[in-house]
């Protein structure tokens, strides 16, 4: 399947021409900027639908060996997953309103905007273009895509021995198209260097970033996307601040190589392209923290057990802790309240009958689980447990 092939099917998605692009980095600038606007993660009618009644799968597990030369790490995932990246990125090209043309633009744009990712990642994306058949600039720009505008809920619980439990729901899509493409390249990949498990995630195959990841003996994280955060700076942020991260490839960095409270200071301090939620777990009680980032800070960083924060009627912060798009502070909108329904579930578990399998059944309880998830993760970083559910 080419790239040519797929786009003789027109998408049923309806489609909005942008003007005419003078240079390829103009038509980046364009193109992404557009997709901060049009395409807000919450997309709230889609959750009011019932989520999908197919069982949930285990996710199809790959093996990245980090020694391998970059562009050569992602081959076996890109043959295996070439059609149906080329599908997810012709939905993306139709969505945006993009012309054959104007993605031959794109492609060559795509080039020149990876200077501005570090060499490493950016050979990685080049290896992947090549191996699943996607045009290199729809392929960075959806990389970008799927990390402006993925919704979550994300569960950090503490059982009474203090092993920590971490689970999340990821939510994207504008509809059931999308988000089915995405469930079908959903996937485990576990990184290597040599014969040693360095670190292991859940991704959408094509997209090279870690939105969900674990470091055996360390820490978990998952990241949420800030719904209430305008997006439009997040692209002159990449341009103006080369050392402004892309926060899924920034995730992998800590990963390789940081402890629970290096993990937490590198969240909470380096600068971020968007801003987002950043949920970590660790090892040992107490070890669990909700950071609120904006771009250049961390607005809060809500750790387990704080007392200024915690609510002793629930449970909540005192036990275990509730993120999904919006600050903990305040009350979620009552049209996107998922917060609330996941409170209600890990209260009526209780503590002492927290188990992984409650922590699912939680993370599947409407509306927590909606129309827009994609899949589930439960991470155990003590013990080495990592479960990746296709929804």
């Amino acid at each position: 399947t080419t790239w040519s092939q797929v786009n003789q099917h027109p998408s049923t998605l309806q489609t909005m021409r942008p003007t005419s692009i003078v240079t390829p980095l103009a038509f980046v600038l364009t193109v992404l900027i557009c997709t901060a606007v049009v395409y807000p993660c919450s997309a709230l009618g889609e959750r009011d639908n019932a989520p999908p009644s197919s069982p949930a799968r285990p996710a199809p597990r790959f093996r990245v060996q980090l020694d391998r030369p970059p562009i050569e790490r992602w081959t076996e995932v890109g043959h295996a997953y070439g059609p149906q990246c080329l599908e997810a990125a012709h939905i993306i090209q139709h969505f945006l309103g993009l012309s054959d043309r104007e993605v031959g633009a794109a492609d060559l744009a795509g080039e020149v905007f990876l200077r501005l990712f570090p060499a490493e990642y950016a050979d990685e994306l080049r290896g992947v273009s090549q191996s699943s058949g996607v045009p290199l600039g729809i392929l960075v720009m959806a990389n970008l895509y799927y990390e402006l505008s993925a919704g979550c809920t994300s569960i950090v619980a503490q059982q009474l021995d203090g092993t920590m439990f971490h689970g999340r729901n990821l939510d994207f899509g504008a509809g059931d198209q999308f988000t089915e493409v995405l469930r079908n390249i959903t996937i485990d990949v576990d990184f290597y260097q040599g014969d040693s498990l360095a670190y292991r995630g859940t991704t959408f195959a094509c997209y090279i970033g870690m939105l969900t990841g674990m470091r055996p003996g360390q820490f978990a994280v998952s990241v949420d996307e800030h719904t209430d955060r305008d997006q439009h700076g997040n692209l002159l942020e990449v341009i103006e601040h080369r050392d402004a991260a892309v926060v899924g490839l920034l995730i992998r960095d800590t990963l390789a190589n940081s402890t629970y409270e290096q993990a937490i200071t590198t969240f909470s301090t380096h600068r971020l392209i968007a801003p987002v939620y950043l949920i970590v777990s660790g090892v040992s009680a107490g070890q669990g923290a909700v950071i609120t980032r904006e771009r250049n800070y961390a607005t809060n960083v809500w750790r387990l057990g704080d007392e200024l924060m915690a609510n002793r009627t629930t449970g909540d912060g005192v036990w275990f802790q509730v993120e999904t798009n919006y600050d903990h502070w305040n009350a979620p909108p009552s049209s996107d309240d998922r917060r609330d329904p996941a409170i209600r579930g890990m209260e009526s578990m209780g503590q002492s009958g927290l188990t992984l399998a409650g922590m699912f059944d939680v993370l599947s309880t409407p509306p927590v689980f909606n129309a827009l998830t994609t899949y589930t993760t439960l991470m155990v970083a003590k013990n080495d447990t990592f479960a990746a559910f296709v929804r």
